[in-house]
Parts: structure tokens; C-alpha cells; sequence
């Protein structure tokens, strides 16, 4: 998985091919960035959520740079479908944290100011779905894993056991499957 602060820079320029044009020494390439698009912080900015066809776009434009990267190193790429948002508040283990307060109470509002709802975020996977099938790509559909166990989220944004073990799987089962086949 790239950095945080690698994926902070590519959002932040969208200019991939300076990035990936250096000569790491890593195994795999996966790529997402989802859920910024339409969460409570755009609302925060008064900025509107991304559309779908918004994201499809920025998702054809990482992905060019992308398959360039694969083409001229060798090194498996793939898009990371985005994991559901949980939609109510739960128990936690970890204590009850800013963005897990403002992000059931801004899904609710009319309109709402946090857009990470379940049919939101399947559209966008959608969206990326198509892009990633053109570019050929691969897809690592992570979403139907946290589907159904969404409200499990310590956090209303990441997984632990059940999912979060689950989740690990899928990555490196994907990882294993393409080591050797670029």
C-alpha cells in the first residue's frame, strides 16, 4: 500500500507520473481515494460531494499514470473498491471520537452534510469499476466483505476483526495471485 504521505501528495497534485517514476522497490501498487469526495469535510468547506461521474474521472486520470508505472516496472497495480460507512452509532472499543459523532449526525441532517452512505458509496465503486475495465486494471472488490458487518466499525470509518482480518485476505490473496504475472 502506498504511504499516507505518498497518497497525500498524489491527491493533492494529480500528477502521478513525476511520483511513480521513481524506481522503488515494492510488490504491488494499490490505489484509492474514495471517500474524501463526499465526506462531511467538503460540507465543512462548503464545498458539494463529488458526483459519481466526477470521481470516474479523477479515477481514469490516476489510473493512465498507473499502467504506465506497471507497464515500465513490472509491479502489479489495482484499485481498491471503498469500504461502507456504518450509518448508526454503536458501542466502541475505542472511546467516541470526533469524526464518529459529526458523521451519523451530518448523514441524518436534511440535506444531509456527510454523503458516505452505503448506496453512495456503491455508485462510486461502480464508477471506478468501469474506469479500472478500461484501463485493465485489476479490481479488488472489498466492499461486499464490510457490507454486511458495516456497523462493526470501531471507528465509522475503519474495521477490526471480523472485517478487518477479512479485508487483510482479500489484499493478500490478490498480492499472491499476481506476484510473478506482470
Amino acid at each position: 500500500m502506498l504511504s499516507r504521505k505518498l497518497f497525500a501528495k498524489l491527491e493533492a497534485r494529480h500528477n502521478f507520473s513525476k511520483v511513480f517514476g521513481r524506481n522503488w522497490s515494492c510488490g504491488a501498487v494499490l490505489l484509492n481515494f474514495g471517500q474524501w469526495g463526499i465526506s462531511f469535510d467538503r460540507s465543512v468547506k462548503k464545498m458539494s460531494p463529488y458526483s459519481a461521474s466526477r470521481y470516474a474521472n479523477l479515477v481514469a486520470a490516476t489510473l493512465a499514470p498507473l499502467v504506465a508505472y506497471r507497464k515500465a516496472h513490472g509491479v502489479p497495480v489495482a484499485w481498491v473498491s471503498m469500504n461502507p460507512s456504518p450509518l448508526a452509532i454503536a458501542a466502541s472499543r475505542r472511546q467516541g471520537t470526533y469524526a464518529k459523532t459529526l458523521m451519523q449526525h451530518r448523514m441524518i441532517e436534511c440535506p444531509p452534510r456527510e454523503w458516505r452512505m452505503p448506496h453512495v458509496t456503491h455508485a462510486f465503486n461502480e464508477a471506478a469499476r468501469d474506469e479500472v475495465a478500461r484501463a485493465g486494471v485489476d479490481y479488488l472488490d472489498l466492499e461486499p466483505i464490510a457490507l454486511d458487518l458495516l456497523d462493526l466499525s470501531f471507528d465509522s470509518i475503519h474495521y477490526q476483526d471480523p472485517v478487518g482480518t477479512a479485508l487483510a485476505r482479500a489484499v493478500l490473496g490478490w498480492h499472491e495471485s499476481v506476484i510473478g504475472k506482470v
